[in-house]
């Protein structure tokens, strides 16, 4: 069974691998700090202020319109940085070193140099407590962090990339937003039938609880709606993710109607990550919030998360819809060809 610091490094070592590209920061020493600065993530300013690095909001950062939150550190009442998403805590982290003159040194050092960078930033005092650079080595070592930094080494070299933020451009969504909609597309998502009360499919007299959302698909791609979501079923043409609430609850959502499977049992998936093909049957991808010890996931945005975590860059709401109007030729008939067949779900 995986460990606390395991589970964090697993959920955010691709933010800590793009910021390894763009800064030259080892990744292994991102978590590493991420785990030991925000308790796994489960520290009040990691949760209240998605804080994951204990950095403190400077008269610039206040200046500039950044919101903070008060905390007790070394005195009552300091002020720290408050994010939108963790993303930007790990962005924003990597350039307060990248900024700071304290730890311009070691950006000379190996992308790969943990052992090195550990030692810079307890001799540049980034912590007040003693052994920073012990913890944070155990850390990395008793984990197997480095393996994040040789993924990215390996990758640079065969790609024939070089560090550094003009040939690693940040992705709008490692920074804007954790989330995703649960189907690939530029367009709208065409909702046939939206989580409530629906006439029941075998049985028009009467009403039944819908409790998913059909989306009509064809050929398209099912992503993970949040990050760090759990693969905890694959089967059939199905598979189930189940995300983790920081009250310790857990929401599960179920892909069906898959014509292949790109996860497998076990695996930690991002947002937008792919899943499989959704639509390859002509039905739809149905996506079933599934409420797991008291928390359910109705009336919420993508993956259980509030309406305003919509990720920039994909359908609009309004352009969401829940009418049977034919709104793209390439989805013709699929409703029609449903027709008068016996629904189920697999």
């Amino acid at each position: 069974m995986a460990s606390k610091n395991q589970e964090y490094a697993a959920q955010y070592a691709e933010c800590a691998m793009a910021q390894m590209r763009r800064y030259g920061i080892p990744a292994s020493v991102i978590l590493a700090q991420g785990i030991l600065e925000s308790s796994n993530g489960q520290s009040r300013l990691a949760l209240a202020e998605n804080n994951h690095f204990g950095i403190k909001a400077t008269p610039e950062w206040i200046a500039q319109g950044g919101r903070y939150g008060l905390y007790t550190d070394d005195k009552p009442n300091e002020k720290f940085c408050s994010y939108e998403s963790v993303g930007e805590s790990y962005e924003h982290h990597s350039r307060f070193l990248k900024e700071n003159g304290r730890y311009a040194r070691y950006f000379a050092l190996a992308p790969d140099d943990y052992k090195g960078w550990t030692q810079g930033l307890e001799q540049a005092g980034y912590a007040t407590g003693g052994r920073y650079a012990d913890s944070l080595q155990r850390i990395i070592e008793q984990n197997g962090l480095q393996r994040y930094d040789r993924q990215v080494m390996r990758e640079m070299e065969a790609q024939g990339k070089r560090f550094g933020v003009e040939e690693s451009p940040l992705r709008e969504a490692e920074t804007a937003a954790e989330y995703a909609f649960p189907v690939e597309r530029e367009e709208f998502l065409f909702v046939a039938s939206p989580f409530g009360m629906r006439p029941d499919p075998e049985n028009g007299t009467k009403q039944q609880m819908h409790k998913g959302i059909d989306i009509r698909c064809k050929d398209d791609a099912a992503l993970a709606t949040e990050c760090g979501g759990k693969v905890v079923a694959v089967g059939g043409n199905s598979v189930t993710v189940e995300y983790a609430r920081a009250d310790g609850s857990r929401v599960q959502c179920t892909y069906m109607h898959l014509g292949d499977m790109a996860v497998k049992a076990g695996d930690t998936v991002q947002a937008g990550q792919r899943l499989g093909t959704a639509g390859k049957d002509g039905r739809h991808c149905i996506r079933r919030p599934a409420a797991q010890r008291g928390r359910h996931a109705a009336g919420r945005g993508p993956g259980g998360v509030p309406g305003r975590d919509r990720p920039q860059g994909q359908p609009q709401a309004s352009r969401r819809c829940t009418t049977g109007n034919d709104l793209l030729a390439r989805y013709k008939g699929t409703e029609e060809s449903a027709a008068g067949k016996k629904k189920k779900k697999v």
